[in-house]
């Protein structure tokens, strides 16, 4: 699945809540969108996410129950899951 660079941008600012602490390197973020993805839920700073405050790579993912969601709502609620790889603190 590939995702546009403003589509992209707006996966990053907008996210529904984070699980678990990033500080070990990786966090994975829910991702709710409604109305066939017109308008997005909460937003989510990288730097609240990552310890060192930047990520280094995003990966863009839907699970089964994703897509049963998007069927089920006919298209209303769509979530989708962000894999956060966060740049390690260098020790100074």
């Amino acid at each position: 699945m590939s995702v546009s660079r403003p589509g992209l941008l707006l996966l990053l600012l907008a996210a529904a809540t984070a699980s678990g602490c990033a500080s070990r390197g990786t966090a994975r973020v829910r991702v709710d969108h409604y109305a066939f993805g017109l308008a997005a839920g909460k937003s989510v700073d990288v730097r609240d996410v990552c310890a060192s405050g930047q990520a280094d790579t995003l990966e863009l993912s839907r699970t089964f129950g994703d897509y049963a969601w998007s069927i089920v709502t006919l298209g209303f609620y769509l979530p989708h899951h962000v894999e956060i790889a966060c740049v390690k603190e260098t020790a100074r």
